[in-house]
């Protein structure tokens, strides 16, 4: 029986995700501190991310996943987390397939709330397989980088692409 990892263990993946800054950051009442903005209203948040996983055979469906995320709105911040993700069904004729993860690293603000924090990326999305080798992908992410000015929450929508690496494997 062949699994999901029929394309290779490996994968690489790179996605936009667009949605709305659900928090930004706070600044104290009556005090300006450098390099913090005052609070803003929700506004539009955009970020492209690069992705990638391993399989792992032990368990089928569940991988070992990294990404790197680079995130504008009026806050501009890099990402850098790891973490796991699973896919299900891991086999099957259908090529439709879901996915569910969560990502944990660093976040650093670049402009805005400029703050070196813990990011926490949970997401989940449905994958369309073209081939073994190629996935395509829509789905929820969320970003979430608390710090004591209030960080940044946002909540988009991801679609890319995937494309898994290495020698096919039969289960």
């Amino acid at each position: 029986m062949r699994g999901y990892a029929d394309g290779g263990p490996f994968s690489v993946g790179l996605s936009l995700v667009a949605g709305g800054r659900l928090s930004g950051v706070r600044q104290p009442s009556g005090m300006v501190i450098s390099g913090n903005a005052p609070a803003e209203a929700s506004s539009a948040a955009v970020s492209l991310r690069a992705e990638g996983s391993y399989a792992i055979n032990a368990v089928p469906g569940l991988e070992a996943a990294a990404a790197f995320m680079i995130l504008t709105t009026p806050t501009t911040a890099v990402g850098l987390g790891a973490g796991a993700q699973f896919t299900f069904p891991s086999s099957g004729r259908l090529p439709l397939r879901g996915t569910a993860g969560v990502l944990v690293g660093l976040w650093q603000g670049v402009s805005g709330a400029r703050a070196t924090t813990l990011w926490l990326n949970p997401y989940v999305r449905a994958e369309w397989g073209f081939t073994p080798m190629v996935q395509a992908f829509v789905g929820l992410s969320l970003d979430v980088a608390p710090a004591d000015n209030g960080g940044l929450t946002a909540l988009g929508v991801m679609a890319g692409v995937r494309f898994r690496l290495g020698a096919t494997t039969a289960r």
